[in-house]
């Protein structure tokens, strides 16, 4: 069945003989979702998109993640969830996303950083979210299916190889991985996120890095954005998200190429790639990239300094 028809019959079987209306939320580039109206009630149904598991997607766990972040305030309701069937429904939370302009007020900041708090506070194991582990799986992907890619793809690899030895990427706590604007939902008791399917346990620097590209922050607006979610600044966590910015861009562009290849979605995936690419581009070409990578060699080197073993006295 096309992704309308099955949402209206898993409708029709939740809320059997109920008045309903199925309209599509527009702007997915994974999977097809709709508003269902029944009775007065508005709910959202996610039908998933085709060949997920090649995506690093694992929908029971998704279907977890998106539990526990509604049991801890920071997102919808979930109703029902038929993995077999490909179909997840949750409440519809009323209220709007953020647009990319309106992501850079310091309230809008100031709420985003309380959410992402409250989901990097859940140490669960509950999957593994690495993003350089992900670099690697969609270039080698994307390899195999004969993928076309730009010549900036793979010399960006070996940037993201360097990146990944100087940032010391340190799994603690829960994170979402796909901060875009379209799934942060404005609602009068603060700002819900939606689409767990790339959440997993992760280092927490990396979603505010993936906040950060999705929205084109500066470096002064990462540091107010920093100061906002812990407190400080400071200068090595810092540094650390600007270079993870590149690998956040390199990532997506994995992800898109790989899509060409395997969606059935109408979605131009090619031109999603390019646009990943001038992100890329624009984060590495920056005078803080340049400046942020030699303060975390520095550091790097210091801390390999402090704790490499004593030499032997003779």
């Amino acid at each position: 069945l096309a992704g309308r028809d099955r949402a209206a019959a898993v409708a029709a079987e939740l809320w059997p003989g109920a008045p309903l209306v199925i309209e599509p939320i527009p702007g997915g580039i994974t999977n097809e979702n709709f508003k269902a109206t029944v009775a007065g009630q508005a709910y959202v149904i996610r039908v998933f998109g085709e060949r997920a598991q090649m995506l690093l997607i694992d929908r029971a766990l998704e279907c977890r993640i998106t539990r526990l972040a509604a049991e801890i305030g920071v997102g919808p309701e979930l109703i029902a969830a038929q993995i077999d069937r490909g179909v997840l429904i949750t409440r519809y939370i009323p209220g709007g996303t953020v647009s990319a302009d309106r992501m850079r007020d310091t309230e809008i900041l100031r709420q985003v950083a309380q959410t992402l708090r409250k989901v990097h506070a859940v140490p669960d194991d509950l999957g593994s979210m690495d993003p350089f582990r992900d670099t690697r799986y969609y270039r080698d992907q994307v390899a195999s299916y004969g993928v076309t890619v730009h010549p900036d793809y793979t010399a960006g690899i070996a940037l993201a190889a360097e990146i990944e030895g100087l940032v010391d990427y340190t799994p603690c706590g829960l994170c979402h991985s796909d901060l875009l604007s379209a799934n942060f939902i404005t609602a009068p008791d603060g700002i819900y996120l939606v689409d767990w399917e790339y959440a997993g346990k992760g280092d927490p620097l990396f979603d505010l890095a993936n906040m950060s590209v999705n929205h084109a922050f500066t470096p002064e607006q990462d540091a107010m954005f920093l100061e906002l979610y812990q407190g400080t600044a400071d200068e090595v966590d810092l540094a650390k998200i600007r270079v993870m910015r590149f690998v956040s861009a390199i990532r997506e562009a994995g992800w898109s190429y790989l899509q060409t290849a395997i969606s059935t979605l109408p979605v131009n995936f090619g031109g999603y790639a390019d646009a990943c690419l001038a992100n890329m581009r624009a984060s590495s070409g920056e005078r803080a990239f340049a400046e942020a990578m030699e303060l975390l060699r520095r550091h790097r080197s210091a801390v390999g300094t402090r704790t490499a073993p004593r030499q032997a006295t003779t």
